[in-house]
């Protein structure tokens, strides 16, 4: 195993996937790690963050609880990512996709058996943002079991502030709903946060064409090339996310325990979205 700008990658020849004792001897990233734990029912939620998973996960979940969502914002701790992984049996090809950070959007089923903590979804979708003027992409990767939900992402991002509002306001459906409606509305929340993305992309294309016809200038010729991989950036990210989305859709997926039917107007809306944008 090794690691080269920040990516974790496999030897050439090695086993693929890395396995749970092999997380701890990850390289130590750089930045800072924050942990937190929303554990909330449809009468009750408690907000927790933690310095020491390993503690915290030893100390029973309330009784109430209906969800418990733990989220990870820095990949730097690798013993974090190791508690989590033995904890809730995250299978050892999700852990490497995880890492490296720039997995095409994808999801993968584990079947509905094993211990409730077992992880049965894995989910890997990516937010776009634009910052001085360039595009970026941030992975979030989500598991999914049967009453928890894992989320990774290597920096804090706000995509998801609402999703953790929702679940503070009593009543909200998202209250209402099991582990598999947040995983979702998760995603659905990644989705939507395209969408000023693409209209600043509308606005950039008219700026460069009017100055293409008002002034050409050589220098138009690299901001032309820029907007390119933009463009082709966004398409990397928005395209996959269709399949991510069909499949949670399919009868077979639905019917078993890892979605919800509650989590299928979610679904549908989100990808009639990932349709128009692609």
């Amino acid at each position: 195993m090794w690691k080269y700008f920040n990516h974790v990658w496999s030897a050439p020849g090695a086993a693929p996937g890395i396995e749970h004792e092999e997380v701890a001897d990850l390289p130590r990233g750089a930045g800072q790690v924050q942990i937190r734990c929303i554990d909330y029912s449809p009468e009750q939620v408690l907000i927790q963050e933690t310095h020491d998973l390993e503690a915290f996960l030893a100390q029973h979940r309330p009784e109430w609880t209906a969800v418990r969502w733990i989220s990870v914002d820095g990949l730097s701790e690798s013993r974090a990512i190791q508690v989590l992984a033995t904890k809730y049996n995250l299978h050892p090809l999700a852990i490497e996709d995880m890492l490296q950070k720039t997995q095409r959007a994808k999801v993968e089923a584990y079947g509905g058996e094993g211990s409730e903590f077992m992880a049965r979804l894995f989910l890997v979708a990516h937010a776009v943002q634009l910052q001085d003027g360039r595009l970026h992409h941030e992975q979030a990767s989500i598991f999914l079991g049967h009453k928890t939900v894992l989320t990774f992402q290597a920096n804090p991002s706000t995509e998801w502030d609402s999703i953790r509002q929702r679940i503070q306001a009593k009543g909200s459906r998202l209250r209402k709903s099991d582990a598999s409606f947040l995983a979702y509305s998760l995603l659905d929340a990644i989705v939507d946060s395209c969408f000023p993305i693409l209209e600043a992309c509308s606005e950039r294309a008219e700026e460069l064409e009017n100055l293409i016809l008002d002034n050409p200038q050589p220098e138009l010729i690299g901001q032309i090339h820029q907007f390119k991989r933009d463009l082709l950036l966004l398409r990397w990210v928005i395209w996959p996310m269709r399949e991510v989305v069909s499949f949670g859709l399919d009868p077979t997926v639905v019917s078993s325990a890892a979605t919800s039917l509650k989590a299928g107007p979610v679904l549908c809306s989100c990808r009639a979205r990932t349709v128009r944008t692609g």
